[in-house]
């Protein structure tokens, strides 16, 4: 018999060497195949996303469009929240976001900064320009040379994570001319903050209330009731989707250098959605809808009846803690017709305002305040009738109060209801 051959050292040095380049080979085949897939489909969700997003208009329809675009649609439910809060525990998307730019829109850009940029800003926090239920505002230059305000969370603040969560997010995609603009953030440990535009001429409530400020002109109330009238008319029209304000009051009403009127403090603000569960009764006392309060239910005639607690605010200078409902309830109990509201006039104007203008404005303002949500007007209608006043108004034709039919709506059992509804909300 022949003997078997015996392979050689040599080849099976080849025959090893050549199995491991080939496996190798493969190897390196297959992680480069799968690699491609993944980045082909993340790029797919990528683009697939930003078709979404940046589809949607801003500004759809209503009065004053804008046609600004969002690429952001915020929702209360998952499948909408914004891409960076998808999956993540509240606030812990923050972490993930650019350290340097966060682009929540198109058209203007976030800036993400350190607390120490804010810190410098500020001179280490000693520019105090006011407090607010948010906490300390203080004034900083920007090493761009911008001003604006800067909102400091306190510790001690009723407004949470939550409220600073909500009020980025829809700041950061909500534009109009009378809605104050947001600049950036910071969400850096502890540290929640906001930089806002920096509106020179403070807030509306001081500017009624504070003496050391010069008298607001009728003509610039008219001006401050149109600007707002208009920032909410966009927040329930315009905005994609609507939002309710739920907290608009004098202290929420910012003025520029221009005194032009801004809408401020998101922190409550509610996406309209009918299918969302109430979550409990939520506003400043005074300018609360008692159908609200009575019903737990929230609707666009809320920031509807607010705005009409603001008029009758701008027209006596007289907050509603200090009675101003009260003395609007006796103005329309009176038979004296449209020369009543000249004596709840603020005093300090001396009697310098248009009277048929001061008798229209209080009308719009008994219209929104009706104690029935289903019979005030909408904030399209307000707008359009609250343009006519002032000295671009087109139309001199006043339609007079019904005193007879108003004197019939505030009886002593509306009044009853009032003050129960109210003594409701307070126990709340």
């Amino acid at each position: 018999m022949d003997k078997p051959r015996k392979v050689s050292p040599g080849a099976v040095v080849g025959i090893t060497f050549a199995t491991l380049l080939g496996v190798t080979a493969i190897a390196v085949c297959v992680f480069f195949s799968l690699r491609f897939l993944r980045l082909r489909k993340r790029k797919r969700n990528s683009d697939v996303e930003t078709r979404r997003s940046y589809s949607l208009p801003i500004r759809a329809h209503g009065i004053n469009a804008s046609m600004e675009l969002s690429d952001s649609v915020v929702h209360h439910n998952h499948h909408h929240l914004h891409p960076y809060l998808l999956d993540l525990g509240p606030f812990s998307f923050w972490s993930n976001r650019s350290q340097d730019h966060s682009s929540l829109s198109p058209e203007r850009r976030l800036t993400r900064f350190s607390y120490k940029q804010l810190q410098r800003a500020t001179k280490n926090f000693t520019t105090l320009i006011g407090k607010g239920g948010f906490g300390p505002v203080y004034k900083a230059m920007l090493p761009n040379t911008a001003v604006v305000a800067v909102k400091v969370l306190a510790t001690n603040s009723k407004q949470g994570e939550k409220e600073f969560q909500n009020e980025v997010l829809l700041l950061g995609r909500l534009h109009h001319r009378n809605l104050l603009h947001l600049v950036g953030y910071c969400v850096e440990g502890g540290h929640r903050i906001l930089a806002c535009d920096y509106m020179s001429n403070g807030s509306l409530d001081l500017r009624l209330h504070d003496e050391r400020y010069p008298v607001l002109s009728w003509q610039q109330r008219v001006s401050i009731a149109q600007d707002v009238a208009r920032g909410i008319e966009y927040l329930h029209n315009g905005a994609v989707p609507p939002v309710i304000h739920r907290d608009i009051k004098a202290s929420n009403i910012l003025l520029d250098s221009f005194m032009v009127a801004r809408v401020a403090d998101f922190g409550l603000s509610k996406e309209a959605d009918p299918d969302m569960p109430a979550s409990g009764v939520k506003g400043t006392y005074g300018y609360v809808d008692p159908e609200y309060v009575s019903t737990n239910s929230l609707t666009y005639k809320s920031d509807v009846y607010s705005f009409g607690v603001l008029l009758f605010e701008l027209i006596a200078a007289r907050s509603p803690l200090e009675g101003l409902m009260e003395y609007v309830e006796l103005a329309l109990l009176s038979n004296e017709g449209i020369e009543v509201w000249h004596q709840i006039l603020d005093p300090r104007l001396k009697g310098d305002c248009d009277l048929k203008e001061l008798a229209e404005m209080a009308r719009i303002g008994t219209k929104c305040i009706h104690i029935e949500a289903r019979k005030r007007p909408r904030m399209q209608e307000v707008v359009q009738a609250i343009s006519r006043l002032g000295p671009r108004s087109e139309s001199a034709r006043i339609d007079f109060l019904d005193v007879s039919s108003i004197r019939r709506e505030t009886s002593m059992v509306r009044a009853e209801r009032v003050a129960s509804r109210a003594a409701s909300f307070q126990e709340r």
